[in-house]
């Protein structure tokens, strides 16, 4: 059985896969840049009491998968982590702002999928696999 984890008030089990687009599907996120962003991602979810447990970077998309305290709605956390990361990773990073497109790293869409107890190791599994599929192409 799955550990819960809790506030004061609540005991919890929220977990989410999300996934966004680099704005126009450029290949922005290549190395050494994805490991920038991912070292900025991690640092957002320690930031909020989020638990990031699998992250994946590719050249024009992040996917992860991420548990959240109750207080915070799933769209307040892509609002957040989609802003924070593109603002600090421009900050680190200013030879990017030349080949966005008005500026935008992120497209304003967004995919969300709620994850079950039961299926938290098989969504981590295809995480891991969707890489190693999308590395071959």
């Amino acid at each position: 059985m799955a550990a819960y984890n809790k506030t004061r008030n609540a005991r919890y089990h929220l977990k989410y896969e999300f996934a966004w687009c680099v704005n126009w599907r450029r290949n922005l996120l290549q190395p050494p840049i994805d490991q920038a962003l991912k070292t900025i991602l991690r640092r957002i979810a320690r930031e909020n009491d989020y638990r990031l447990e699998k992250l994946q970077v590719m050249p024009d998309y992040v996917q992860f998968f991420i548990e959240v305290p109750p207080r915070v709605a799933p769209a307040e956390v892509v609002k957040h982590l989609k802003g924070v990361s593109a603002r600090r990773l421009l900050k680190a990073r200013p030879e990017l702002r030349g080949k966005l497109v008005r500026g935008k790293l992120w497209t304003g869409t967004y995919y969300v999928a709620t994850v079950g107890r039961a299926s938290d190791d098989a969504v981590q599994s295809w995480v891991s696999r969707h890489r190693k599929k999308r590395s071959n192409l």
